[in-house]
């Protein structure tokens, strides 16, 4: 399998290293060993996911869209986020002890379900007609992605999963997307009438009462990576991220193309409450079999090491990867 064979590559080698450039994974062929999802699911992802007899994980769309309304409703996520791990959810998130649990802990008020900005056509400007480099991480991938795929952008509605300013709006738009609906935890009034932006309980309220304009493609770049982990108001969940993942899948039509940018490396770390690297383990259960994994693109040069916070994790980089939507609930 493509994926196994690429967690073989992870283990083998760190990103940091000096390796050739590999666009496409599905020449390597090598088998590893990977976390079981349906053991996973069994015992931390309860009631929303199922394990079915044959040990398939099937999850219920209405079920998991509901949850977010009733975290709404409830207390939410709280302000500021924890500055640890809750002590009672540490083997969750670390999937009793096999992702390295480190600190490098964000309260940006500002940038949270706290918050309130508007979008102005200018902020547009700066991006429409131009190359896109994954906004502030100058990484060609994105252009790369969004032009390789671009029958499956061209004259769609598209979703973006998390944005603090709008460049792959601009960049879904500068590929033929008729018309874009980002979904993000602060409250962003966008004056592009291309461009809707909600916030993820009125994602779910127009699921649950089947209001919502289908949804063609999504992209999600440095976004999943942190849901569950409190530093944008969101409710502390240590299976946010593949909540999330389930989610979408549930939005896209059968054969929809998934654009996701990801932490990418050689050893799974839950860095507090910053965001998660996906090594061989978790990028197993976020990537599991409701995927068809059909390409992978990153480059070396753009790996990240925050110097100031030294025990925040091992290299990584913001990997991008191209999915389609399989049947799950076969």
């Amino acid at each position: 399998m493509a994926l196994t064979a690429f967690l073989f590559l992870l283990v083998a080698v760190t990103i940091a290293a000096n390796i050739e450039e590999l666009t496409k994974i599905s020449a390597l062929t090598v088998e590893v060993p990977f976390l079981n999802l349906a053991a996973v699911a069994e015992q931390f992802l309860q009631p929303h996911f199922h394990v079915t007899a044959d040990r398939r994980v099937t999850f219920d769309c209405d079920g998991l869209f509901q949850k977010l309304l009733d975290e709404r409703e409830g207390t939410g996520g709280a302000w500021p986020p924890p500055t640890a791990i809750p002590a009672e959810m540490l083997k969750a998130f670390t999937l009793d002890g096999l992702v390295t649990p480190a600190k490098w802990y964000l309260a940006e008020k500002a940038i949270s379900t706290q918050s309130v900005k508007e979008w102005p056509r200018e902020e547009f400007e700066k991006y429409l007609g131009k190359a896109s480099t994954c906004g502030g991480y100058n990484s060609s991938v994105c252009e790369t992605a969004l032009s390789s795929y671009a029958n499956d952008i061209g004259g769609k509605r598209a979703l973006v999963l998390g944005s603090q300013s709008p460049w792959a709006e601009a960049a879904l738009l500068n590929h033929g997307a008729v018309n874009v609906l980002t979904v993000e935890y602060v409250q962003v009034t966008s004056l592009h009438d291309q461009v809707l932006a909600i916030q993820p309980h009125e994602l779910a309220a127009r699921y649950m009462t089947r209001t919502l304009a289908p949804i063609d493609v999504a992209f999600s770049f440095s976004s999943i990576e942190h849901d569950g982990l409190g530093r944008y108001g969101d409710p502390i969940n240590p299976f946010g991220d593949l909540e999330t993942m389930a989610r979408l899948h549930c939005l896209l039509p059968p054969g929809g193309l998934l654009l996701l940018g990801v932490p990418t490396g050689s050893v799974d770390f839950v860095v507090w409450n910053a965001h998660r690297i996906y090594g061989r383990h978790r990028l197993r259960l976020l990537l599991q079999d409701w995927w068809e994994v059909v390409d992978y693109l990153h480059e070396l040069d753009v790996e990240i090491e925050n110097e100031a916070n030294p025990d925040h994790g091992n290299r990584y980089e913001e990997a991008l990867w191209v999915l389609r939507k399989r049947d799950v609930n076969r």
